[in-house]
């Protein structure tokens, strides 16, 4: 009995170790492993005796299950998975003939993928982190009263369309320099509302006074709309545009969240992804053969709506919000409120991703090659030339890319080479990589489509947690394919803010918006920041240029104020960001004009240079830079001569424009800019 008792509390001493979660996810699966396994056994041997070893086990079973569904649950954040690592046997290895046993690992629940991946063993995890299904129940009340608020106020949507915005789109077009014209027959938005599809607030552990919200939006609409269009190039044909689908995601985030009015600092808006935008052509439309404007329309639409794809974003501070009298009377409007609400607007990053892509294995044949196209081949070994004659597949013309959200960086093209060798690094900054993608995708370079090979698809997050420590290259296979790997590595570098009275003496990041632009002439600015070109022969891949949202607007000043003022543009609302080398001594700034005036050739160009370490010095303080004109093209007599024919033609035709703008005496320009230095922090 003493015997007995004494294995029974060696047991209970044992069991009570196990957690609930534990018991649930490791030893609950093992149990009924072990349960079914020795079922299939005795049953191979005798029909009659499994079924005798099923009955009583199956009561047994029931009263597991009750007490395991009597377990309080306590948090999974601490619970261990379980890895059973099963050795694979390498024919060329000396030690082929030993036989090795399985091993049994606890691995941390969110570790597993980074322990499977350093394994060379077939794994099986139990208890690996996962993330859940998120429920769409609780965006059905919201979806219900969008269809309601649809049918009760479509009719009134269509007809603010057709009377108010339609005339005012009218005198838009009329103002442009190629001779187009829309006549707008019937718009309609169907019955079929716009509904979300998922709203989710993310945890943000980095700044306790942050929210971000992401929300997909889709329209399967029955929308559709009959226009009549006519150009230069096309003759008057009707076009009717129907089945619209849309679906976009888009990124919320509120900053500097306080108890005090007006409760939050600004927020930031972005797209998750390029939005996907689908119609389809009526009939007349197809039959017109206008398939080109189908496609142009398309390419301008995803041009221009990938400047607000993530990274990019959209910053508005509160301050330059036009607020209710109560609220505005606590906010400070002065120039230094709005100085500072200006660096809301520069992105925060949260590091680096390096990707090193050594080379490529096992890529398939994807082009038809043929000897008739290499005639030589012929006089230098005419077997290979006749056995080759007819066109197969035997090469490719791989090329990688590599992308986060909507930046996306292209190494050069290995021709005729199944086996690439790229040897390049990107450094990508990183903002926020809550629920971002890195993607790693081989095309095959084509005359029309390039084909891809595959792709490689990392959470940012897990590059986060993972690769904080530089580790070595490893091969990594491609999905949608048979064999085909790659041979690369990630390092994640954190980023921390240079000292105002210290130098920049490691690689880094430079973050940066645009305050103003103070002109004594009206403008259309264009900015762009650029740093020393790099001849690494495209072996080295990262941002060391950013150009900004061309302005909208004709003002002589631009500035982050109250929106209501109407002195802003959509790129005081953008910031960037660069990269830096530990070389780098100073950063060029241009302003392009778009306004062109008579008495000049060409578009005039503002520039300048700012000085690396002064912007450390300068810390919080914005940036004031005189710019110095120049032009993009040469001020000679012969091009100045064919501008003033030119105008007398457009004259004579009756083609010229509106009004016409001419070069004052003394014109200057200045940029206002708010910047701050980051440098690298490797963990050893």
């Amino acid at each position: 009995m003493t015997d007995i008792q004494s294995i029974k509390e060696t047991f209970w001493k044992i069991w009570n170790t196990f957690s609930p979660q534990m018991i649930r996810h490791i030893v609950h699966p093992v149990i009924l492993l072990l349960v079914v396994g020795t079922y299939a056994f005795l049953k191979s041997i005798n029909f009659y005796l499994g079924w005798l070893y099923l009955i009583p086990v199956m009561y047994c079973v029931s009263i597991w299950c009750t007490y395991l569904a009597g377990l309080k649950m306590e948090d999974p954040k601490d619970v261990p998975a379980l890895v059973v690592s099963i050795p694979i046997k390498n024919k060329k290895s000396k030690d082929a003939k030993l036989k090795k046993a399985p091993k049994v690992n606890f691995v941390e629940a969110s570790q597993v993928c980074d322990y499977v991946a350093d394994s060379r063993d077939v794994s099986i995890s139990i208890g690996e982190k996962a993330s859940q299904p998120e429920s769409k129940e609780g965006l059905h009340w919201l979806n219900k009263s969008i269809e309601q608020i649809w049918i009760n106020k479509r009719a009134a949507v269509e007809d603010i369309v057709l009377n108010v915005v339609w005339p005012k789109v009218k005198k838009i077009l009329a103002k442009l320099p190629i001779k187009i014209k829309i006549e707008l027959y019937s718009f309609s938005l169907g019955l079929v509302p716009p509904h979300f599809r998922r709203i989710f607030v993310h945890e943000v552990q980095q700044e306790e006074d942050s929210m971000i919200i992401d929300i997909d939006l889709g329209f399967a609409s029955e929308a559709a709309v009959k226009v009549k269009i006519e150009t230069d190039v096309i003759p008057r044909v009707t076009l009717l545009v129907d089945s619209v689908y849309v679906d976009v995601g888009i990124r919320i985030a509120l900053r500097g969240i306080s108890k005090h009015p007006p409760y939050v600092q600004g927020f930031e808006v972005t797209l998750l992804h390029q939005p996907e935008i689908h119609w389809n052509l009526g009939d007349l439309a197809r039959m017109a053969n206008i398939a080109f404007i189908d496609r142009t329309i398309r390419k301008l639409i995803n041009d221009n709506v990938k400047i607000l794809v993530i990274p990019n974003k959209l910053s508005i501070p509160i301050c330059v919000v036009p607020l209710p009298r109560e609220l505005g009377s606590i906010m400070n409007t002065d120039e230094k409120a709005y100085s500072e609400s200006g660096r809301i607007v520069i992105p925060n990053p949260e590091g680096i991703v390096r990707v090193v892509l050594e080379k490529t294995a096992n890529i398939p044949p994807m082009d038809m090659t043929s000897s008739l196209l290499y005639p030589s081949v012929l006089f230098k070994s005419p077997r290979r030339f006749f056995t080759e004659m007819f066109p197969s597949k035997k090469s490719s013309d791989p090329y990688a890319v590599v992308r986060i959200g909507s930046h996306e960086y292209r190494t050069k093209t290995v021709y005729k080479e199944l086996n690439a060798t790229f040897n390049t690094t990107f450094d990508i900054p990183v903002y926020c990589p809550l629920d971002q993608h890195l993607e790693i995708v081989i095309y095959d370079e084509d005359f029309n489509t390039d084909d891809i090979i595959g792709k490689i698809i990392e959470r940012l997050e897990d590059i986060k947690d993972n690769y904080s420590v530089e580790k070595e290259a490893k091969w990594r296979g491609l999905s949608n394919t048979n064999n085909t790997r790659a041979y690369l590595k990630y390092l994640w570098i954190s980023e921390q803010i240079v000292d105002k009275s210290s130098n920049l003496d490691s690689d880094g990041l430079l973050a940066f918006s645009c305050i103003g632009i103070y002109s004594t002439s009206l403008c259309k600015p264009k900015i762009s920041i650029k740093l020393t070109d790099m001849s690494d022969e495209g072996h080295y891949l990262t941002d060391r240029s950013w150009k900004a949202i061309m302005a909208f607007k004709e003002l002589k000043e631009f500035t982050l104020s109250n929106l209501s003022l109407g002195l802003w543009d959509l790129f005081n609302l953008q910031g960037g960001m660069l990269r830096l080398l530990k070389d780098d001594t100073t950063i060029s700034i241009e302003v392009e004009d778009s306004l062109e005036r008579e008495d000049e050739v060409g578009r005039r160009k503002w520039i300048g240079e700012v000085a690396i370490q002064h912007i450390i010095e300068r810390g919080e303080e914005p940036i004031e830079l005189q710019l110095s004109k120049t032009y993009k093209k040469k001020q000679s007599f012969v091009n100045k001569s064919v501008k003033k024919l030119s105008l007398l033609a457009k004259t004579m035709l009756g083609t010229s424009g509106g009004t016409v703008l001419q070069s004052e005496e003394e014109e200057s320009m200045k940029i206002k800019l708010q910047c701050v230095v980051y440098r690298d922090v490797i963990k050893s």
